[in-house]
């Protein structure tokens, strides 16, 4: 009775990683009463006998988890739910899938166009510019203050490009007055003004109608998916190589944005069976996995479930 008292009223306990409690095993846990939000490994252990069943016991695991201070984290990353189930999960799962794709409109292992309309990414480049005047007055004014130069821009003692005492300019900029102050040269307002430095910018873009047009188009002249948008072996062996080539409109940033949505678009986790393989994929990328108890469960510092 110890120990259920601690799940169930004293949730901070089992949750804390001081807590040496790595397993629970519970009869009805997984039914109404316990709202434990750090759930990510449930293992059944029992025929399911209804799909209301198996939804109530695997949405348990479906919470977005907590952190030591009770925060909700949303690290896609960290909020995925593996079940190791019986025989009767797989007809549930596959259920579950053909319901996510009516519901979502999302076909799983097809590539549609509203995949990547509209879909933004970020591009970095390098521009010029110029140091204003008023830049330029603010280094003098802050290296003056400091006791580094004096009122005719020279410098008045050995100075250590960590020393300079310009935090709130930026590092292109101050990487010409390093330059500067190593060539001798006065750092005064008129010498700095105007002077050109590069700065690498990022931009965000957005994959545009005529670009997803373009995209499906190319896929399909190259024979890596079909006209329905289905993705075929010979695009998933390009992307599994990391050969897959979009052309030459895309930028290397574009493409790897694609590249990352055809993979979602196809990767769906394994519900593995003896004889076939059934995949169920969840919006908020929490998955379901089915074993046949060679699926390890591992000595995770968090509550498994079962």
């Amino acid at each position: 009775m110890d120990i259920v008292f601690e799940v169930m009223l004293k949730m901070g306990v089992p949750l804390s990683f001081d807590c040496p409690l790595r397993f629970i095993f519970s009869h009805s846990a997984l039914k109404e009463g316990w709202d434990n939000p750090n759930v990510f490994q449930v293992c059944t252990l029992i025929e399911q006998k209804s799909a209301f069943t198996c939804r109530q016991k695997i949405g348990r695991g479906l919470r977005l988890c907590v952190d030591q201070q009770g925060n909700r984290v949303e690290d896609r990353d960290t909020n995925i739910l593996h079940v190791m189930a019986n025989e009767s999960f797989a007809e549930f799962a596959d259920t579950l899938q053909k319901e996510i794709e009516q519901e979502t409109g999302v076909k799983f292992g097809v590539l549609q166009l509203s995949l990547f309309v509209g879909q933004t990414y970020e591009e970095q480049k390098t521009v010029e510019r110029t140091i204003s005047a008023e830049h330029a007055q603010e280094v003098v004014e802050t290296l003056k203050a400091n006791g580094f130069i004096d009122d005719d821009g020279k410098i008045t003692r050995e100075v250590k490009p960590a020393d300079l005492p310009l935090p709130q300019v930026p590092e292109a900029i101050r990487a010409v007055v390093i330059n500067t102050i190593e060539k001798a040269e006065p750092v005064a307002v008129e010498s700095l003004s105007g002077k050109v430095y590069t700065e690498t910018v990022t931009e965000e873009k957005t994959i545009s109608y005529e670009d997803a047009t373009a995209l499906m188009t190319h896929l399909e002249k190259q024979n890596l998916i079909t006209k329905d948008g289905k993705i075929k072996d010979t695009m998933k062996a390009q992307l599994a190589a990391g050969t897959l080539d979009l052309g030459a409109r895309f930028t290397q940033a574009a493409q790897r944005a694609i590249v990352q949505t055809i993979e979602r678009a196809d990767n769906r986790p394994p519900i593995r069976d003896a004889s076939r393989e059934v995949t169920v994929h969840l919006k908020n990328r929490r998955f379901y996995h089915r074993s046949l108890w060679n699926y390890g469960i591992g000595s995770s510092k968090r509550p498994h479930t079962g």
